[in-house]
């Protein structure tokens, strides 16, 4: 079986019948010695708290009643399927017999049995008349337990007979077997509690692991595979361990399939773990480009010579290719990739890429702004501008998105020279079909400030008056960024020119709200040096 993803974290194939996997039972018995029998010499109370003391220890140091050194082990039981010339006669067996089986086997606490209503919605998933063992692993891994028990009801002339089969939902082949036989006459009940019986002894039975093998791993060292494995020589086997380290050994990451088998080894079996290492890449290679050389694509790609194939990563290449040509302006270019095999255990990644024609801008508007019309803002835009007749000879009407981005400072500083001191431009919106490309730009233009005040304060080395032949700005005017740092400029080389190199001229502003919502905001603009 085939891993697709770490939630199916490998397959096990192999086995072989017969095998018993619990620790048998440990019967403690403890028995306190009458009073009578301490020396005389030790008072009532001595007795009484030793009695105590020796009750903790035992209370403390052993496992209560059988479940003493056993493994939980987890049981679904599939409905039994009937053989009869009559069936309506036993129609109701199956069911009957699902309840006996169950109270026969939970009368161990060691087995948890799975309830019906989920195996019934595993099979209402399955939706299959007939459960084969291939059918009846998958669905005891999808109810998450050990063990699955199925079976069927025959029945010849007077005498019924019930055959069950216990299956390792991780290793192939059949774990044990148990078979009843009585007369229709005796009824259900009777024949069944027989079979339960004989289930819940070959359920809880045990094997020793006196062997663990690693195979199929050329590139990955052993170690590396040996450190997520918690299954040791020695260890009663135990399927949640077995899921465990398979799960554990698929999550590094390195392997395409990973299974596990059970093979004989002296008078025990041993388990191994089958790995298939994912290909080795030994490079990649591109065709069908030809606006982008092999070095430009080269540099997108995540994909390194020598590393282990990673899917996700090769799709996550093919993302950053088409991201390449999407900025150049090749909306409509295709790329696919094809993993070719020069020999087992390489592979090369081959990008097979369709470039088509180049998609130029067709049109650029604006939303939001209700000062300027899009006429106006379009022609700020210092290098993205829509197509036109002469765009195949000049170069014009190319999408950049790097080159937008740029161009909105454009925008912000058109609307800053005006007055617009909380304008926002937002990000741009880009569609394209077979015609072109489609860019809206978003703008928030807020209020327009005109100046209220001037002033100047600090250290001023002429009067106020004289100062402001060196400030540009008016009261009534709007309020234009340019202009401020104009006047900062002029005020520090009027400062650095009489001696003070360290001169610190710098603007505060200060917002007022309008106190109506149609009304103009104003600026209030104070040089501090």
């Amino acid at each position: 079986m085939k891993m697709a993803d770490p939630g199916r974290w490998g397959s096990v194939s192999g086995g072989r019948e017969g095998r018993w996997i619990s620790r048998p039972t440990v019967h403690w018995k403890w028995k306190f010695l009458p009073a009578g029998h301490l020396r005389k010499r030790v008072s009532m109370g001595k007795r009484i708290l030793a009695s105590i003391f020796f009750w903790l220890l035992v209370q403390a140091g052993l496992p209560a009643g059988n479940a003493s050194g056993q493994e939980v082990v987890k049981v679904g039981i599939l409905p039994f399927n009937v053989y009869a010339p009559d069936r309506e006669k036993l129609a109701g067996w199956p069911e009957r017999l699902t309840k006996i089986l169950s109270r026969e086997l939970a009368k161990d606490e060691r087995i948890i049995l799975v309830g019906e209503e989920r195996i019934q919605e595993a099979l209402a998933r399955v939706g299959s008349l007939e459960i084969d063992e291939r059918l009846a692993r998958e669905i005891g891994r999808t109810i998450d337990t050990d063990y699955i028990i199925t079976g069927s009801i025959t029945q010849v002339d007077g005498s019924v007979s019930l055959d069950a089969r216990i299956l390792d939902v991780f290793l192939e082949g059949v774990l044990s077997s148990a078979f009843t036989v009585g007369r229709v006459t005796e009824g259900l009940d009777p024949i069944a509690q027989k079979l339960g019986q004989e289930l819940n002894a070959r359920v809880l039975k045990k094997e020793l692991i006196y062997k663990v093998v690693i195979e199929g791993n050329k590139a990955i060292e052993q170690s590396a595979i040996w450190s997520q494995i918690k299954m040791k020589e020695g260890d009663v086997f135990s399927p949640r361990v077995l899921r465990e380290d398979l799960k554990s050994i698929y999550q590094l990451g390195y392997f395409q399939d990973v299974r596990a088998e059970k093979r004989d080894w002296d008078r025990g079996m041993a388990i191994v773990f089958v790995v298939e290492e994912k290909p080795i890449i030994r490079g990649t290679k591109f065709s069908g480009n030809k606006a982008l050389k092999n070095n430009e694509i080269q540099e997108v790609i995540t994909l390194k010579p020598r590393a282990i194939l990673d899917l996700n990563a090769v799709k996550e290449s093919v993302n950053r290719i088409l991201k390449k040509y999407h900025d150049e302006a090749y909306f409509s270019a295709e790329v696919s990739y094809a993993l070719e095999t020069p020999r087992k255990g390489d592979v090369i990644v081959h990008f097979k890429i369709v470039e088509h024609e180049k998609i130029r801008i067709k049109s650029i508007t604006f939303s939001g702004n209700l000062h300027f019309p899009d006429d106006q803002l379009r022609k700020i835009l210092p290098e993205t501008k829509e197509k036109s007749l002469w765009s195949w000879v000049s170069k014009t009407g190319t999408y950049k998105e790097e080159i937008l981005e740029r161009d909105l400072d454009a925008i912000m500083i058109f609307y800053l020279q005006r007055g617009f001191l909380l304008a926002k431009v937002g990000k741009p919106r880009v569609t394209h079909d077979a015609e072109g490309v489609m860019i809206n730009i978003p703008v928030e233009e807020g209020r327009q400030f005109k100046v209220s005040k001037v002033d100047i304060r600090g250290d001023l080395i002429f009067p106020k008056e004289e100062m402001f032949k060196w400030v540009d700005i008016y009261v009534g005017e709007i309020f234009n960024r340019d202009k401020l740092r104009e006047s900062i400029i002029k005020l520090t080389d009027l400062y650095a020119d009489r001696g003070y190199a360290f001169v610190d001229v710098s603007p505060q502003t200060i917002l007022h709200a309008a106190t109506l919502s149609n009304s103009p905001r104003e600026a209030n603009r104070v040089a501090k040096t």
